[in-house]
């Protein structure tokens, strides 16, 4: 049998697996270690399995993951979502859709504090959305606001999202970090902007509140600050070259924890969960990287990438064409699949692509992620739906879902200014070389 049919055959067996239940992980590692067998032959598939789980877990490049994880969990642990709520009620509440414009500035922060859209998600679902229900909002922009902010920890640094991406491309992480900070005050704006004009033209959607003196600005801006400041130094000492990504989550994980018990928000319970979430986490990630990696060279060895690359590099169509058929395989896959296995999957096959395109893999990052982000809202699948779910209970996922529908218009705008102005995603990293 042709090395590229039983590659084929492999691909649809993990999604049939993956259909029927198994999770992402198992199901990509047992379809590689079978379809690898059948192509190489089972002594070198004994020698692969044996090496890689080490040699992918080891990688230098991943050690920030769990640094970025437990300085978010640390974070979340903390309780600090609540202060940066508050600050972000006192400077925007004014505006018509106050509460909401709130929620999307309050997950901004918390993105860049924590690079968790599931904890950004259920914070602000247990914080904004009884605040919004209270004040007569619609509840469909309420969870919508929500769940749709939450997203934004996936482009907003410390994004794991981006970490991985650079390790599974080989680009600068410090790079791909950096490069997210526009789109994803990009996303924030377009977002605002949305909820600024339904509000303004309905405004039984959401009212405004009365504006806070500057005073009470000032003073929300203190309960923060340390929060802003530990995320400026981060990603600072990212910028500016003093750090790698590793020692400045590295250092950022010590100063969550130093944060915490200086505030007395941490205590020795609350910092063994913190701990123990962490772990859950990190080892539900690293079991996808094991899982595919393993598939990933069985992909390698059909020589599956190789032929796609000489496919469609050959097609006579623009490349405009190519990329909008990547997005869309993107989408649909991100209705039924978690965003890390889908960059997993697709990645090493569709990188020797954009690289024959002559696309940057930078500005492509950004595109996948953007993509990415979608797929975290988009139904049956949609991980930040299902944290606004069990966060708020009684509210349906039929109101959730009706909500994120306008956000989702945001993002399709926001996915074509990047298309059509690459530089919104090149522009900061352009300035790191």
């Amino acid at each position: 049998m042709d090395p590229w049919l039983i590659g084929a055959l492999s691909f649809i067996a993990f999604l049939t697996l993956l259909f029927l239940g198994m999770p992402v992980a198992f199901a990509m590692g047992l379809t590689g270690i079978i379809g690898y067998g059948l192509v190489g032959g089972w002594p070198h598939t004994q020698v692969m399995v044996g090496m890689i789980p080490w040699d992918k877990v080891t990688m230098y490049s991943l050690t920030v993951v769990p640094l970025f994880v437990l300085m978010g969990t640390l974070t979340f642990h903390a309780g600090f979502g609540r202060d940066i709520y508050h600050s972000a009620r006192q400077w925007v509440g004014h505006f018509p859709g106050g509460l909401a414009q709130a929620t999307v500035v309050g997950n901004a922060i918390f993105a860049a504090a924590t690079g968790s859209s599931v904890a950004a998600t259920a914070t602000f679902s247990k914080i904004a959305v009884p605040e919004m229900r209270r004040h007569g909002y619609d509840p469909g922009l309420a969870t919508g606001s929500v769940a749709a902010g939450g997203t934004m920890a996936a482009m907003i640094p410390p994004s794991i999202a981006m970490v991985l991406y650079g390790m599974i491309t080989e680009q600068s992480i410090a790079m791909m970090l950096i490069a997210g900070f526009l789109p994803g005050l990009l996303e924030a704006v377009t977002y605002m902007v949305q909820i600024y004009i339904r509000t303004r033209l309905n405004p039984r959607l959401g009212g405004a509140l009365p504006a806070a003196t500057w005073r009470e600005r000032l003073a929300a801006i203190k309960g923060v600050g340390a929060v802003l400041f530990l995320v400026v130094c981060v990603m600072g000492s990212i910028y500016t070259g003093i750090a790698t990504p590793t020692e400045a989550g590295a250092a950022g994980a010590f100063g969550a924890l130093v944060l915490g018990f200086a505030t007395r928000r941490l205590n020795l319970r609350v910092l063994w969960q913190a701990l123990i979430d962490s772990t859950k986490v990190v080892g539900a990630l690293f079991c996808i990287v094991v899982g595919a990696f393993l598939f990933n060279q069985m992909l390698v060895i059909s020589h599956i990438p190789d032929m796609s690359t000489l496919f469609i590099a050959g097609l006579a169509v623009p490349p405009m064409v190519i990329l909008i058929g990547f997005m869309i395989l993107f989408l649909i896959l991100g209705c039924f699949m978690s965003g890390i296995a889908i960059m997993y999957l697709c990645i090493p096959t569709v990188y020797p692509i954009t690289i024959a395109m002559g696309w940057d893999p930078i500005w492509f990052g950004i595109i996948f992620i953007s993509v990415y982000e979608i797929g975290m809202i988009t139904p049956p699948f949609g991980i930040t739906l299902f944290a606004a779910k069990a966060a708020i209970g009684d509210i349906s996922m039929e109101t959730i879902i009706r909500g994120i529908g306008w956000f989702l218009v945001c993002d399709m705008v926001r996915v074509a200014l990047l298309i059509a102005f690459p530089q919104i995603a090149l522009f900061l990293p352009s300035t790191m070389r």
